[in-house]
């Protein structure tokens, strides 16, 4: 006769996750997560903080499945918006959903010495789908 144990959940024991959301304004992210009802379910939402175009936002419960399941609702919520999560960058986001497309991003710079925004990040994955090209002479 096999037996099963089913682990106990602690209710004192909180999982959580950050996740960053790019493009949406403040109150449309306020927004998008009331309409999800997320509370209802046990599932704590907290907006740590909205800067320009870059939110921040905790999702925390006692169950891990359930807050893998929330995390599900949470992006398609967002739609097409780009969500990273924990410390996510938004150009390490772009660069990975480049990747899994089998696509890369071309930037053209000049008088700039080299220094667009991408250049001067380093998400992982940057240097597999960048190429560098150079004027041979200087332009005045």
């Amino acid at each position: 006769m096999a037996v099963t144990i089913e682990p106990t959940l602690d209710p004192t024991v909180e999982h959580s996750r950050v996740l960053v959301t790019w493009g949406p304004g403040a109150e449309d992210v306020h927004r998008i997560l009331g309409s999800l009802a997320l509370s209802d379910a046990g599932v704590h939402v907290e907006v740590l903080g909205c800067s320009g175009l870059e939110c921040r936002v905790r999702l925390a419960c006692p169950d891990p499945g359930r807050l893998t399941w929330a995390l599900g609702v949470v992006r398609a919520g967002f739609g097409d918006a780009v969500l990273g999560e924990d410390g996510a960058t938004l150009e390490g986001v772009v660069v990975e959903l480049l990747q899994r497309q089998g696509l890369c991003l071309g930037t053209a710079e000049s008088l700039t010495s080299g220094s667009s925004p991408l250049g001067s990040a380093s998400p992982p994955g940057r240097r597999t789908c960048s190429a560098v090209a150079s004027s041979p002479t200087p332009r005045t």
